[in-house]
């Protein structure tokens, strides 16, 4: 990710040079040591670039390729068969998405056929907008073919596709309507925002782009249309309405606490995940619970604070930019692969760029000391940590690459919280 940053950053910076000669230095450093030191602890040098890849979501027989079962694409193929998909374990999947993957499921019985088709779907969908970027490109086009290059080895695109997950086809119509509300395209700008919140309902945040330019009567419009929308679409199974509607609405707030508040395995990026690792620590979490709920309305009272204020500002690249981040970390669960979408914010920042000229740091940080902070931290991803099952942290990690990515998203998450907290509280800028 530092790498691509140095893609979108202006390079004739001083500080962006020093920067990424940083963290070269720091980087190369971790990646010598780390094979070295991985034998002492017992492990093989490959270890510190690899985890566990089975979950058990699939039939590695039939469906799953090797090792690989692609989690997050069978499991809602199962439930999507049934009458009632969210009378289940944990499934936040809204009706349209459970839908897209029952249609899927009539190429994935006997081969790979739909997982094939899917994942293409969702390649594409990352392909297009560094393909809209690349073509309105003056300066420099071949660095726009090497953020997308980095974008394909990055770790959240990788989880999400080693995982199938669906954050991968959000990618084209989250960046299409920042386009649309920019060419102040109404009805494209209404379409996407309803389509965004049947497939992902935590999208409904991209609503408050509205009150930034004083919109209102879109606003409710907006929040009509989408609530109609979603209302229908449980038509989508009907042999379970209306009932499936109060499943449904009981698995979503289930699932704010699928990941206990405070663990930090699997990784969560969820802001409100943070401030309860100490008390998970102490085990005292159950205890205190509310807090959870009461930093999460704090934290959508800055948001909304922030883009009141933010009606003095021209431009709309900054709103949706925290917009996007609000989407990955103010839900209860956000896993490691929705970082993804924080390509995006970068990536209208660059467009911005290229129209205005501007620099594209701009629209990312508010401060060049968290560009620094996440130059360093992001150097450390392969330092192997030396956590073992019976150890401290042994209720977090089990073996040692394990320990190693959930230490190293423990570090991003809580960099990624506080740039966040940043941008809400932060001096505006015209």
């Amino acid at each position: 990710m530092q790498l691509w940053l140095s893609c979108v950053i202006d390079m004739n910076n001083r500080l962006s040079r020093r920067l990424l000669y940083i963290f070269l230095i720091l980087f190369s450093s971790v990646v010598s040591i780390g094979n070295l030191l991985s034998g002492y602890f017992g492990n093989h040098p490959s270890s510190i670039y690899s985890g566990n890849i089975s979950d058990g979501w699939c039939d590695p027989a039939s469906q799953g390729i090797g090792s690989h079962c692609f989690g997050d694409f069978y499991y809602p193929i199962a439930t999507s068969l049934w009458d009632d998909p969210w009378n289940s374990n944990a499934n936040p999947n809204p009706p349209l998405t459970q839908f897209i993957y029952k249609m899927f499921s009539y190429f994935s019985d006997n081969g790979h056929l739909g997982l094939v088709i899917y994942l293409l779907t969702c390649l594409l969908s990352v392909t297009f907008p560094f393909l809209y970027i690349y073509k309105k490109s003056s300066s420099r086009p071949s660095r726009v073919v090497l953020m997308f290059v980095l974008t394909l080895g990055s770790a959240p695109f990788l989880i999400a596709f080693d995982r199938g997950a669906m954050v991968m086809a959000l990618f084209t119509p989250i960046f299409m309507l920042y386009v649309y509300y920019k060419k102040n395209e109404v009805r494209k700008t209404h379409f996407l925002l309803v389509l965004l919140v049947l497939l992902k309902p935590q999208l409904a945040l991209l609503n408050l782009i509205f009150i930034k330019d004083q919109k209102f009567r879109e606003l409710v419009k907006a929040i009509l249309l989408q609530t109609i929308a979603m209302f229908l679409s449980f038509l989508l199974y009907f042999k379970s309405f209306p009932s499936s509607i109060i499943s449904y609405a009981k698995q979503v707030l289930d699932y704010q606490a699928y990941v206990p508040w405070g663990s930090l395995y699997p990784a969560n990026l969820s802001a409100s995940n943070v401030f309860g690792i100490p008390f998970h620590f102490f085990e005292i979490e159950g205890k205190i619970s509310f807090l959870r709920i009461a930093m999460t309305f704090i934290l959508i009272s800055l948001l909304l604070r922030q883009i009141i204020l933010a009606r003095h500002r021209r431009g709309d690249a900054k709103t949706f930019v925290v917009l996007i981040f609000s989407t990955v970390v103010l839900p209860g669960v956000s896993f490691s692969y929705y970082s993804l979408l924080l390509i995006l914010c970068a990536l209208i920042g660059y467009l911005e760029y290229e129209i205005d000229g501007k620099s594209s740091l701009r629209y990312l940080f508010e401060s060049r000391y968290f560009v620094i902070v996440i130059f360093i931290t992001g150097s450390t991803i392969l330092i192997p940590w030396p956590v073992k099952a019976d150890d401290l942290l042994g209720e977090y990690f089990s073996g040692y690459a394990s320990a190693n990515l959930g230490a190293n998203w423990l570090i991003g998450g809580s960099v990624l919280t506080l740039l966040y907290i940043s941008m809400l509280i932060g001096k505006l800028r015209k």
